[in-house]
């Protein structure tokens, strides 16, 4: 199960609770002065299991765990506003 948006970075995975969305983490980052613009940052999403998954796992998961209601199919990627 989706639990909350995320950016991965190459050295930390960077999170917030939802409905916080990823422009939310990318604010937090820039507080702390980290870079969402580095090499290597990716936008996705940690599961109930703690794991980083990409837009297009996470897209996966949502639709197994039935996190997308009304959706026919998964989408492609994973947006926030398809959960929260």
């Amino acid at each position: 199960m989706i639990v909350a948006a995320a950016i991965k970075t190459p050295d930390k995975v960077w999170t917030l609770p939802r409905p916080k969305r990823h422009d939310d983490i990318i604010r937090a980052m820039v507080q702390a002065g980290a870079s969402a613009r580095r090499t290597g940052a990716c936008q996705g999403f940690v599961n109930s299991e703690g794991e980083f998954l990409t837009r297009g796992l996470a897209a996966q998961e949502a639709f197994i765990c039935g996190q997308l209601p009304g959706k026919a199919k998964a989408p492609p990627i994973l947006m926030t506003e398809d959960l929260w």
